[in-house]
């Protein structure tokens, strides 16, 4: 199977999401790039599992594409529709000129909602199938 991969996609949402927790304990953190990490770390993971699940995709950075897609394979997945609705239209405000300013709560939202893909059933259920096959040094 095609575990090494998935993980690495896993590994990557991970270090987006460190980032910008990290980022957030700067004395003046830049929310931009906070939220752009943010809406990577939801975007990795949304392709794992789908790469995990043999799916594919079209490599591009939205996250409602990305979760619809996703929905196909585990229904559970359309509870966060409108999530990854506004995060992927912030997403698209900031990476260019003309930006939207961002608030400390659409860091949160961003932050909140990363952290809860990074834990959600679907996903979960994929790193312990990943961390089984460690265990047994496959």
């Amino acid at each position: 199977m095609h575990l090494k991969e998935i993980q690495e996609w896993f590994d990557i949402a991970d270090d987006d999401l460190e980032a910008a927790k990290y980022l957030n304990t700067s004395h003046n953190p830049n929310f931009y790039i906070m939220y752009y990490h943010c809406s990577q770390c939801i975007e990795k993971y949304l392709k794992g599992y789908l790469v995990y699940n043999k799916v594919k995709f079209k490599f591009e950075h939205d996250l409602v594409y990305l979760n619809n897609e996703c929905s196909k394979v585990d229904s559970e997945f359309e509870k966060l529709n409108t999530n990854c609705d506004i995060v992927t239209a912030g997403a698209k405000r900031i990476r260019y000129p003309n930006r939207v300013e961002l608030k400390e709560e659409d860091i949160k939202y961003a932050m909140d909602l990363a952290e809860y893909i990074r834990n959600f059933d679907p996903i979960a259920k994929i790193k312990k199938v990943i961390e089984e096959q460690n265990t047994k040094g496959v």
